[in-house]
């Protein structure tokens, strides 16, 4: 679904992927906002103003780069799989871990965002291209600029850690 997205927003598979610019292909309004207390990465939900856009897609100020990149593509997941037009949509998305939530649906639904969101951000033909010349996922996340945690997660998902 990642290589179709890419496809459809004239988005280059060459990293870093701009994902602002993806986002915004795909009906979302990206803005930086200051979510009081600190424990909001992103939220996202439909648009109730602006003409221009499907979606209001809100970012954590505060998150470094990498962190702020891995929510907009999560966020964007979520519009992409998760929105019922017969339903109302928002997705808050809490600093807090998977195991975390209380409904398996809702589970599920954090783990196919995170899955879309880490193959919108590194390509699969790209990382293992990249990977195949570095061996380093230090230097792979800076390629991808996404964490460390985000690239060893790629990789692990892809099957290139030999000790993954």
């Amino acid at each position: 679904m990642a290589v179709e997205m890419r496809e459809d927003a004239n988005a280059s598979s060459r990293p870093p992927v701009n994902v602002t610019r993806l986002a915004r292909n795909f009906g979302c309004e990206v803005v930086m906002v200051d979510f009081s207390p600190d424990t909001v990465s992103a939220r996202i939900q439909r648009h109730t103003s602006a003409a221009h856009f499907d979606y209001l897609l809100e970012v954590n100020a505060f998150d470094f780069p990498q962190r702020q990149r891995f929510s907009i593509a999560h966020e964007l997941s979520h519009a992409v799989l998760h929105d019922d037009p017969a339903r109302d949509f928002e997705f808050i998305e809490d600093r807090k871990p998977l195991a975390d939530y209380d409904k398996p649906d809702d589970m599920y639904k954090e783990v196919q965002a995170n899955m879309l969101a880490a193959a919108l951000l590194m390509p699969e033909q790209a990382v293992r291209r990249e990977w195949a010349r570095l061996d380093d996922i230090d230097d792979l996340a800076d390629i991808f600029d996404t964490s460390r945690d985000s690239a060893y997660w790629r990789l692990n998902n892809l099957k290139l850690l030999v000790n993954g």
